[in-house]
C-alpha cells in the first residue's frame, strides 16, 4: 500500500505543485487507486491507466489460474484530451464515461461500481454452469 501512496504523491508533486492543477483524468485514476484498491499499470507512468485483479470471473483452468482476471481503466481511446475513461476486460470495452460529467471521485466510483457489477455477473454465470 505504501507504493501506491508514494506513486500518488509523486504524481501530485510532479505537477505544478497542487492537486487542483492536475488534470481530472489523473485525479480520477488516483481516486481509483486510493479508494478502490486499483493499481497503476505502470508506476513510472501512472497516466497510462489502472487495473484491478478480480477472482471468480471465469472457469478455473491452466490458462486462468484461480479463475482470476484483470479489468483495466484508462484513456487509451482518447489519449489527446483524456476526456473519456474506459473500462476494459482484456480488449473488450465494457463502458466509458465522460470525465467532465462528475467529479473525479464520482467518476471513479462509477467505474468501480461497473467493474464490480461486471464481475458479479460473470461470477453468477460461472457458478450456474
Amino acid at each position: 500500500m505504501s507504493d501506491v501512496k508514494t506513486t500518488v504523491n509523486n504524481l501530485l508533486s510532479s505537477s505544478q505543485g497542487s492537486e487542483d492543477e492536475l488534470h481530472y483524468s489523473d485525479l480520477t485514476l488516483a481516486a481509483l487507486v486510493e479508494h478502490y484498491d486499483w493499481q497503476y499499470c505502470d508506476t513510472q507512468h501512472p497516466q497510462n491507466g489502472v487495473e484491478r485483479l478480480f477472482v471468480g470471473t471465469s472457469a478455473d483452468g491452466m490458462m486462468v489460474p484461480n479463475d482470476a482476471r484483470y479489468l483495466g481503466a484508462n484513456y487509451s481511446a482518447d489519449p489527446d484530451s483524456r476526456r473519456y475513461i474506459a473500462l476494459y476486460y482484456g480488449r473488450d470495452l465494457l463502458k466509458d464515461w465522460d470525465g467532465r460529467e462528475g467529479t473525479p471521485a464520482e467518476i471513479a466510483a462509477q467505474v468501480n461500481k461497473r467493474a464490480d457489477q461486471y464481475v458479479q455477473m460473470k461470477w453468477t454465470t460461472v457458478k450456474a454452469a
